[in-house]
């Protein structure tokens, strides 16, 4: 991927080869929906989370490491989950960290998914709620 006339252009190749790419639909976590995610003891601010992996800031993270980290995921329509996680380093740019979990359980897998399609659906329902407002 690369910028060209102030667009982003995907080099096809590289992309869908790419071994660390995160395949799966990443949301931001919501105000009511927190993702609580602790890195080596101290909390870190997630930007964007999938199934695949987290993208979140932290300036002291290397590119390529791996590191362990507890997640805790909170939805008002599903309980809070807690579960340990270790992380890879995929891509570190101006302390935006993009990660891959590894070796993460079915369990733990799930519970992600579900959290995602639950931030899906409620997104999708306030964005149809401002839709008929407007209309209104």
């Amino acid at each position: 991927m690369y910028l060209k006339n102030n667009q982003i252009q995907i080099d096809r190749e590289t992309w869908l080869y790419e071994p660390n790419r995160r395949d799966d639909y990443r949301v931001l976590p919501a105000m009511h929906s927190p993702v609580i995610f602790h890195l080596q003891d101290k909390a870190v601010d997630v930007l964007n989370i999938s199934a695949g992996g987290v993208a979140f800031v932290d300036p002291t993270l290397c590119e390529g490491g791996q590191y362990l980290g507890s997640l805790k995921l909170r939805h008002p329509m599903h309980p809070s989950i807690q579960f340990n996680v270790e992380v890879k380093a995929v891509r570190v740019i101006e302390s935006i960290v993009r990660g891959c979990f590894i070796g993460l359980g079915e369990a733990e897998q799930a519970a992600i998914h579900q959290y995602v399609l639950l931030c899906q659906i409620a997104e999708i329902r306030q964005k149809k709620s401002v839709l008929n407002f407007k209309s209104q």
